[in-house]
Formats: C-alpha cells, structure tokens, sequence
C-alpha cells in the first residue's frame, strides 16, 4: 500500500522509528571482545576468552537472519515484502510481476486478500485474517517464521515481522517489534530494519480504510507447501 505523501515524499505522522543494528558489528581488542547491537555496546570483560558476537547479544532478543528487498515505486509494499519473504525461503520474484498479478494499484496499494491470494498460488501454505496478537508474532518467530502484518504506518504499509525484543522485562510495556521494511531506505541509515514500541504498534495495527471494510490486527503466516522449499 504505502502511498508517499508528496510532502517530502513520506509522512512521519505516526513514526517515530529507534535505529536498530544492521549486524551485530564484533570488535575485538586484546582478551576484550565488543558487538554493537541496538546501539549499545555489549563487552566480555577483562578475563577469559573473547565471546563471539551472537553471545553478546542481548538473550531478550530474538531478530530472523532477513535481508529487506526495498520498493521501488510509492504504493507497491505489499509486493515487495512478499519478496522479502520469498527471499527468507531462498526464492525470489519480481517486484512490479507481482505487483500485476496481486492487482496492486496506486490508488489502494494490494488487499490482504489479493496477498494471501498471491501467496497460495505460489505454493505456499497461507493462514491469514484479523487474528493477529504480539504472541502470535512471538511464536511465529519463535518457529523461525517470519509474519506479514499491515497497519496504518505511512498511511498504510506491509511490513514482515522478522523479530521482537521484551528488552529483559515482564511487561509488553517496553517490547519492540522489529520490521524488514520495504520503506527504510529513505531513514538516511538503509539497513533494511527498523523498530517499533509493541505496544504501540499493536494499537496502530489496522488498515487504512480503503478495502471492502475496516479490517484490524490483519496477519499473513505463509509457509512454502511441504516438498517445495
């Protein structure tokens, strides 16, 4: 969906983004081992054998190993993160084919359904509707599957779910969801991810009113069809 507002091409009403890491950068110095992850620093100390980088990374974090295809055209975010995902299962596709064959359009961008749609017919196994919930994006990832959501960012927007963080907390209060966007590259730091308070989102997890009917907490879990991953 996601049509840029001309006003310097995107809206930030409703964003206010944390930069996430790219990768965990590793640093080594003596016996001391540094990764810069979130923008913090995690150090092994002195004493002992450097760690690497994956032992540094906060144990409240979980992030899927996903490069974020970026669009190329205003409204075409839907077939864009559909690569994403295609590419997360080592396949690929093409982003304005897919655009035409999901009837993606720049007045409406393209339809949950039209998504689903795209996906069942490419031999993927498809559950989707409003049934989403940050658990369920919690065990999605938990699986090792990655959750396409649309939600009212940009004026509405496609996103995958490829992590969460519960930053070491009890509360969903402080979590943050993470996101392969198909917009980040215009942040002035394209790395492909960028974050969001959960709770937050959660609340802003609807559509922007331009389909058959309101539609709220829509979720798209796809999995390629046993055989054909």
């Amino acid at each position: 969906m996601n049509r840029f507002h001309k006003r310097g091409l995107f809206s930030s009403m409703f964003t206010n983004r944390l930069q996430i890491c790219r990768l965990p950068v590793l640093m080594a110095s003596g016996i001391t081992a540094t990764v810069v992850f979130w923008g913090v620093r995690f150090s092994s100390g002195d004493g002992g054998p450097p760690k690497s980088g994956e032992d540094l990374v906060p144990k409240s974090c979980l992030v899927l190993p996903v490069r974020s295809y970026q669009q190329t055209t205003s409204y075409t975010c839907g077939p864009a993160s559909l690569i994403t995902l295609l590419r997360y299962y080592d396949r690929d596709g093409d982003e304005l084919g897919i655009a035409r064959e999901a009837g993606c359009s720049p007045a409406k961008g393209t339809s949950p359904t039209a998504m689903a749609d795209w996906l069942k017919s490419h031999d993927f196994d498809v559950d989707w509707g409003e049934s989403g919930s940050l658990k369920l994006l919690r065990d999605n990832l938990k699986k090792g599957i990655p959750t396409l959501v649309e939600w009212i960012d940009w004026g509405g927007h496609w996103v995958l779910v490829v992590g969460y963080d519960t930053r070491g907390t009890e509360t969903e209060r402080d979590d943050l969801v993470i996101f392969a966007d198909p917009a980040d590259s215009l942040d002035g730091k394209p790395d492909g991810l960028t974050s969001f308070n959960a709770r937050r989102f959660e609340s802003m997890w609807f559509d922007a009113f331009l389909f058959d009917r309101p539609m709220h907490k829509i979720q798209i879990t796809a999995t390629p069809k046993s055989g054909k991953d």
